[in-house]
């Protein structure tokens, strides 16, 4: 019995991102009618239309609790996790507890449902089974995970998220927002897509809905730079670089600047890492301490070329890139010329 459990405890990360993968849609999707209803409207919302937009971008944003919490409760039970975990996520969202709030009922609504599902059903009558797996079990699971989020952590967990917020508040003032942009940059130019860009991006994201923007103006500042700076890298000096990695250079270019995909750096960072990684770090985190600086934010993913329509102040998104993106190629070069790196003939055929 216990090993089962010890599986789904493993597979914990796995169940975590099967929410966040269905969480990030209704994000963007909120998150991109708020954008566009302040281009429309500006800050007081001047129109009709920019007031409707951005009450349809509102109840996007509010539904992001039950989304993550119903899907990482379906990552670990099937369908019968899904409407309990709605249920309790609505009341967490109500109780101001945040992502924390989605993570707990997520979980303990995932391993309830799958307990009842593998465990106690089929110990009943088969007469009794069909009702029990639409009406009963979920009325219990629901009512189980309601009491607890409304008496047990859903308090604990709305202070906790308070406490976050109110802490990230003061960071995103004056010498502290230019270290927590150059943290967010550094982190974002570590590894282009792994754990630890990850875990920036997706913190800064998970308090976007909380009101605090910040942190995401200054992730979505410096996605591109990687891809785009070793692109350019490769254009400007392509003596350090294979015919492959040129090709390569091209598609980072285009993903960069098309989309703000920060990805386009994986190839060089596999064939010469103490030269990329370390440039990209630097150039990512300068462009987040001068993003952190202005006090740039954001509520929409990063767009490439287009983000400056997106975030609130334009003119700093473009000095904070561009910045970071000279930064980023000109180490690149100087890191390859100390080094004496040069592409092997294999590679450059």
């Amino acid at each position: 019995m216990w090993k089962e459990y010890k599986e789904l405890l493993k597979n914990s990360r796995q169940h975590l991102m099967t929410g966040v993968s269905y969480m990030i849609p209704v994000v963007v999707s909120g998150g991109l009618c708020l954008a566009v209803s302040y281009i429309i409207g500006g800050p007081e919302l001047a129109n009709p239309f920019s007031q409707t937009l951005n009450k349809i971008g509102n109840v996007g944003i509010g539904l992001y609790v039950p989304i993550m919490a119903a899907f990482i409760s379906y990552g670990i039970a099937g369908r019968m996790g899904i409407a309990p975990a709605i249920i309790g996520g609505m009341i967490a969202n109500e109780m101001g507890t945040g992502f924390l709030g989605a993570i707990a009922v997520g979980f303990l609504t995932g391993y309830l449902a799958y307990t009842f599902n593998k465990k106690i059903i089929p110990l009943l009558p088969k007469a009794v089974r069909p009702m029990s797996v639409l009406s009963y079990v979920p009325f219990l699971i629901t009512a189980s995970m309601g009491l607890l989020v409304l008496y047990v952590f859903g308090p604990v967990l709305g202070n906790l998220a308070q406490i976050l917020k109110n802490w990230v508040l003061e960071f995103s003032e004056g010498a502290s927002a230019i270290a927590m942009g150059a943290l967010l940059g550094v982190m974002e130019g570590t590894d282009y897509g792994g754990p630890v860009s990850v875990a920036a991006f997706y913190s800064a994201l998970a308090l976007m809905p909380e009101g605090v923007t910040t942190p995401l103006g200054i992730c979505v500042s410096v996605t591109l730079i990687p891809s785009v700076g070793t692109g350019l890298a490769a254009l400007i000096a392509p003596r350090f670089f294979s015919k492959a990695e040129k090709d390569a250079g091209k598609a980072a270019l285009a993903m960069g600047l098309s989309g703000g995909l920060i990805e386009g750096a994986i190839p060089f960072a596999l064939v010469d890492p103490l030269s990329i990684i370390p440039a990209t770090m630097i150039g990512c985190g300068v462009a987040g301490a001068i993003a952190g600086w202005g006090g740039q934010s954001t509520t929409s993913f990063p767009a490439g070329v287009f983000t400056p329509l997106i975030v609130e102040k334009p003119l700093l998104w473009i000095v904070s890139a561009v910045v970071g993106i000279l930064i980023t190629t000109g180490l690149i070069i100087l890191f390859k010329t100390i080094r004496k790196v040069r592409p092997s003939e294999t590679e450059e055929e």
